[in-house]
């Protein structure tokens, strides 16, 4: 099980209204949570299993057919115990700032950021993340592995003789599905293995669109992550 302290707690709304999921959500991302949502609240234990110490929101105002929050809660109450999830019913469908200042104050005091800074999430699975590097007039192609906003994992199979520790990259390009971002990176660390994988930070800060569109990157990957991994 990982190490909450660590790693923080993932926060998953189940059956959230448009406006949580278009506003909430997204702010809660670029604060650095990891967070997802969940239409089907038969799959909860699924989530507890697969994600121990998950703070999980559902929507008071959207009460499962047949049945109540409290029984549905009640019932998952042996895996909730045992993966130490953490279950609050909060009325969404009402006073917007009332339920975000009601779920903001949850996620602080169950303290879901946890020791780690920054969110990363897995795009090696989805297959949509590509970055060049231009050396000279010449640009290379590599995948992204994974990514947060203060950098990425990457492999650039054609540049392994090039590209070395703390050398700085004046000139990256990262297209995120359909995004494109301009960066500056550094070389952080290097995996050995075939081909190799760099871990590269952002060398000076993203601009406001930038970080806009990386967000939005891992906001709908991790979603997608999140949804594939209900499945397996």
């Amino acid at each position: 099980m990982a190490d909450i302290s660590i790693e923080g707690r993932k926060i998953v709304f189940v059956k959230p209204p448009s406006w949580l999921r278009d506003e909430l959500i997204p702010a809660l991302v670029t604060q650095e949570f990891k967070v997802f949502y969940l239409d089907d609240h038969r799959k909860l234990g699924m989530v507890m299993h697969k994600y121990p110490g998950a703070l999980i929101f559902p929507n008071k105002d959207k009460t499962p057919t047949g049945s109540t929050w409290d029984a549905v809660i009640e019932g998952f109450g042996d895996i909730r115990e045992k993966t130490g999830a953490v279950v609050k019913p909060v009325s969404m469908d009402g006073e917007r700032k009332n339920a975000a200042a009601v779920i903001q104050a949850t996620i602080d005091r169950h303290g879901a950021r946890g020791r780690r800074k920054f969110a990363r999430t897995n795009c090696a699975e989805s297959g949509d993340a590509t970055l060049n590097i231009r050396r000279d007039r010449d640009f290379y192609n590599g995948v992204v592995l994974d990514i947060s906003s203060a950098g990425f994992a990457c492999q650039v199979p054609t540049l392994e003789d090039f590209l070395s520790l703390r050398m700085v990259i004046d000139d990256v390009q990262l297209t995120l599905a359909n995004a494109r971002v301009q960066a500056q990176a550094t070389v952080a660390a290097v995996r050995d293995g075939n081909p190799k994988t760099y871990v590269m930070l952002f060398a000076s800060k993203l601009s406001q669109a930038n970080r806009q569109k990386l967000y939005a990157y891992i906001r709908r990957t991790s979603q997608r992550n999140f949804e594939r991994s209900l499945k397996s």
